[in-house]
């Protein structure tokens, strides 16, 4: 999941976003790999089970 990381963090800089608020989302992007036990650029949109895809 390094490059995805990376590049999620690179943007909410980008955006301004604070600390706390980056270190949520990189948190449960990180937890979300770990529940399905495969990086997210593996799954894309599909593989969320969001319930707007």
């Amino acid at each position: 999941m390094g490059k995805l990381r990376i590049q999620m963090k690179a943007d909410l800089l980008l955006k301004r976003y604070s600390p706390h608020r980056m270190r949520a989302y990189l948190g449960c992007i990180r937890y979300f790999a770990k529940y399905f036990m495969r990086p997210p650029a593996e799954m894309g949109e599909a593989g969320s089970m969001s319930p707007w895809a």
